[in-house]
């Protein structure tokens, strides 16, 4: 005998039913039960699931966004494969079965449970769950950070093109020397106005010298504006922000990748061109 559990889940609370066919044709039903959403309520759960008279299982799990990872941790730690159903294939199913618009945790977990015995009837179950996906999530979170920092980097450019545009027009890029320069000097008028003490300890980290700086500033049309000077400062703190969380972000990847494939990485590595951040990406 086999037996089909449908989990319909919610942020605070689950519903659980257990359906089973014996051996004389006789489905069973369970009448839903919900549990609180915690340690507690979990093992009431299991203490429930344990009392029925079968060792076989399927289990039927809603697919509903964030907190369907949770549930899916913990039932891959049981012998029992487990199958997200998306709601619009249980949707199909409960409307078919009832002529009710009425949507019920209750009637979910029952229509889950229903679904699964339906698909492994007609042989038509999905694949299992795959194990929760950490890695792509550390992955996702790096192109985001990156994304998020790139947009800093424009915004940053549009303001200093309006403090100090021949600046921004000849830097393609902004090392953390300059980025601190332009911290405490924000406009093309306080960089003309700077003593040389002043721009030297930030000048010895450049290209620039403090004279060749100072006639530039002192030739600009830019403006000093010192709201655009508040605002420069504020997106030159963001970018330095982003850019240490996302050196971060990079470093756990890295790490747990390499811990997690270690084989794949040795072999990926010794692909040219494929370097550390793209066969991280890849492996996660």
């Amino acid at each position: 005998m086999i037996g089909f559990v449908g989990l319909d889940i919610a942020k605070d609370s689950f519903t659980a039913v257990f359906l089973w066919v014996d051996d004389q044709g006789q489905s069973h039903t369970t009448t839903p039960q919900t549990f609180a959403a915690n340690r507690q309520g979990w093992e009431a759960f299991l203490s429930t699931w344990q009392d029925l008279p079968l060792q076989t299982w399927l289990v039927g799990l809603a697919s509903s966004g964030p907190y369907t990872r949770l549930y899916l941790h913990h039932l891959q730690r049981l012998p029992h494969p487990v199958y997200l159903i998306s709601p619009l294939q249980a949707g199909h199913l409960r409307r078919s079965r009832s002529l009710r618009k009425t949507k019920t945790d209750r009637i979910d977990a029952q229509t889950l449970a229903a679904w699964l015995f339906s698909a492994w009837q007609e042989d038509r179950l999905p694949h299992p769950a795959r194990p929760p996906a950490s890695l792509r999530d550390l992955a996702i979170l790096y192109d985001q950070l990156t994304q998020e920092l790139t947009r800093v980097q424009n915004r940053f450019r549009q303001v200093l093109h309006l403090l100090f545009p021949e600046l921004e027009r000849r830097q393609k890029r902004f090392p953390k020397a300059l980025r601190r320069l332009l911290h405490v000097f924000s406009s093309a008028q306080q960089i003309a106005q700077a003593a040389d003490d002043d721009l030297t300890p930030f000048c010895r980290h450049l290209s620039w010298t403090p004279d060749r700086l100072r006639a530039l500033a002192q030739h600009s049309w830019g403006v000093h504006d010192p709201a655009a000077v508040l605002h420069l400062r504020q997106l030159l703190a963001l970018w330095d922000e982003l850019e240490t969380r996302r050196q971060q972000v990079w470093l756990d990847l890295r790490q747990q990748v390499r811990e997690r494939y270690p084989d794949a990485w040795k072999r990926l590595r010794t692909i040219p061109g494929l370097g550390e951040r793209l066969t991280a990406l890849f492996l996660a």
